[in-house]
């Protein structure tokens, strides 16, 4: 379904650099002639109008969903990077603990959605992490869109390996993103140089952070 429909956003909006009242009522032309194009389809009716309206979105958000895609425009470097929720939903019902997934790539201009969603599909991540909504709630991260295929199964999650350094000494959990430190494992630094994912829940300045040092150490 996420490839049917970024194929139908593409041929509906791909030359507009912005959506306007202008752009809008070009979309409902081509919409308008596109479902009247094949008579057959409805043989004792037309289609008389198609109309669109915009509504003001809230940037500011207390409602969190699985593939969830947010954008991150990291100041310091001028990049941009995408992080997608790979476990996890808040809501009215729900407050579940949210893992995020942050993608392997800095770029220098808005990545297009195909693109996104390609290296969501390959797993293309730098690290994941269990993270802060601070910036989600307050619409700094902004939400791209929602990437409804499954990203991980339960058993890939129930796999995750994360690490900590702690009073001079390396700890891995696996498959527990929050668990307390004195119940992990102890590991070796080669080993725990092998694990990206960082244990606890980790604020979204210092998910910037981890974000400019990972730039910074490829430079």
């Amino acid at each position: 379904m996420n490839e049917k429909i970024l194929e139908l956003h593409e041929l509906l909006t791909s030359k507009f650099k912005e959506m306007n009242d202008d752009s809008l009522k070009e979309i409902e032309e081509t919409l308008f002639k596109a479902l009247n194009f094949d008579r057959r389809k409805a043989p004792e009716k037309t289609i008389l109008e198609v109309k669109i309206k915009f509504k003001k979105n809230n940037l500011k958000s207390n409602v969190i969903s699985k593939g969830d895609i947010f954008e991150i425009y990291l100041e310091d470097i001028s990049k941009y990077v995408y992080g997608v929720i790979v476990s996890g939903e808040i809501s009215r019902n729900r407050n579940e603990e949210i893992l995020i997934g942050y993608l392997n790539k800095f770029s220098s201009t808005k990545l297009p959605i195909n693109e996104i969603f390609q290296m969501i599909k390959a797993k293309q991540f730098l690290f994941i992490a269990n993270t802060g909504i601070t910036g989600i709630k307050k619409g700094k991260w902004i939400l791209v869109t929602n990437y409804t295929n499954k990203i991980f199964d339960d058993e890939e999650l129930r796999q995750l390996p994360y690490k900590i350094y702690f009073m001079d000494k390396y700890y891995k959990s696996v498959g527990d993103s929050v668990k307390e430190i004195l119940e992990c494992e102890v590991i070796s630094k080669e080993e725990a140089d092998k694990i990206p994912n960082p244990l606890g829940i980790v604020g979204e300045k210092e998910i910037e952070n981890m974000l400019i040092e990972t730039f910074k150490s490829t430079i």
